[in-house]
């Protein structure tokens, strides 16, 4: 009895051992194999990362090139040109005005401004015509009763023009010669500007002149015909004056205007207008049309005036630019909305 005891005890001993050893080969195979994978698994990961990566980097080169081609041309069919309202034009050859600003401002001309007077006392009866009314010459303004007869007389426009100022009301005794209407033709006016002592003797008549309305929505051209041969006590200027025809009325009288006074001119080979000058990441811009692709030209710029500019280099004579409407394609572009093979 002792004996199979001892033999079953011996039994289990030898079992529990090869069981622990099993265990451990268990555990040690397993972190084995693991280890062995995980090498793996990070080369895995560095191939992927490296794929994500070449991936990525191949969109971010398509894209790149894609905006770059964006930024070197539009295209555009004569349809949408039109509707855009883009102005073509062949570049070549000007002259740009050297000039200096004098400050000035629109004034009635003396020779078409009228006083009408009543010719004997009397009082107001009837009133015709009233300020800002139009007028043509021997058109009645108001009747006067004449205290002397008891008579009425007419009063009667001397010239064409405006009603720019009234000075009496209806039943008001008037004197003789007192100042009733005051009649301006506003067709031709006076631009007249002060001349500071520094450029004194620099003006001259029958200069040219540049005369810009003060709301920059008005220029026009005209010669200086007078400078006055005394200097103005209180400014210490001399004033020019430029007679200017006004049939549109643009010119009001009061109005402030610029005067830039054409000392002299300068040639260019290359001469566009302002409005064709666009700035891309802050570089000044032409758009140059080929067939119907514009492509944004960098240009080198030289002298201007108010309302054009020499170009230096950067487009050639006889090349197709855009003119006027250039902004709209620079909007474009900068939206990215029309891209190479675009048509509208």
């Amino acid at each position: 009895m002792k004996l199979i005891t001892i033999r079953f005890i011996t039994a289990l001993i030898i079992l529990s051992a090869v069981s622990t050893v099993g265990l451990h080969a268990s555990v040690d195979n397993h972190e084995h194999e693991h280890k062995n994978h995980h090498p793996h698994a990070e080369e895995q990961k560095e191939n992927d990362h490296h794929e994500h990566n070449d991936y990525k980097s191949n969109i971010d080169d398509e894209d790149t090139h894609h905006d770059e081609h964006d930024d070197k041309e539009i295209r555009l069919d004569d349809k949408t040109i039109a509707e855009f309202g883009i102005k073509l034009n062949k570049a070549k050859s000007g002259w740009i005005k050297k000039t200096k600003l004098f400050p000035g401002e629109v004034s009635i001309h003396l020779d078409y401004l009228a006083h009408v007077t009543p010719r004997f006392p009397g009082v107001v009866k009837k009133i015709y015509r009233h300020i800002g009314d139009e007028v043509k010459a021997g058109d009645v303004l108001a009747i006067i009763e004449s205290n002397d007869s008891l008579t009425p007389y007419k009063m009667t426009s001397p010239i064409s023009g405006t009603v720019i100022d009234k000075h009496f009301t209806l039943g008001e005794s008037v004197e003789e010669n007192s100042h009733a209407f005051e009649i301006a033709n506003l067709n031709t006016v006076w631009i007249q500007f002060s001349i500071f002592q520094d450029k004194f003797g620099e003006i001259s008549k029958g200069q040219k002149a540049i005369i810009q309305s003060s709301n920059g929505k008005h220029t026009v051209q005209g010669t200086i015909s007078y400078i006055s041969p005394t200097v103005d006590e209180h400014t210490r200027t001399q004033m020019g004056r430029i007679v200017l025809s006004n049939k549109q009325h643009n010119w009001k009288p009061g109005m402030f205007v610029d005067v830039n006074v054409v000392f002299s001119k300068v040639k260019g080979q290359v001469v566009v207008p302002n409005t064709a000058i666009q700035k891309i990441d802050n570089q000044p811009v032409v758009f140059v049309q080929e067939k119907h692709e514009f492509k944004p030209y960098s240009v080198q710029l030289g002298d201007y005036d108010e309302s054009h500019t020499i170009i230096i280099s950067g487009i050639e004579s006889d090349q197709i630019y855009v003119s006027d409407g250039g902004f709209i394609l620079k909007s474009e572009l900068e939206k990215g909305s029309m891209g190479h093979g675009h048509a509208h």
